[in-house]
């Protein structure tokens, strides 16, 4: 039996939420807005995706 699963919100037309695929990877789907470094891009597109393990969390912790 497989066990991916997704989860998230389609807003206006955009889903934005988590993928897990059926080998445990986890892939976020984000407006390419959410990122600040990325909303001057060029390109008729408006999603990213990525693997959480491209995530650089620890950069992240040191507020927490």
């Amino acid at each position: 039996m497989p066990t991916s699963s997704v989860s998230g919100s389609i807003i206006n037309g955009v889903f934005q939420g988590q993928i897990t695929t059926e080998d445990g990877a986890v892939y976020y789907v984000d407006r390419k807005g959410y990122h600040s470094s990325l909303k001057d891009l060029e390109g008729d597109y408006h999603s990213i995706v990525y693997q959480r393990d491209h995530v650089n969390i620890d950069k992240f912790n040191k507020w927490v």
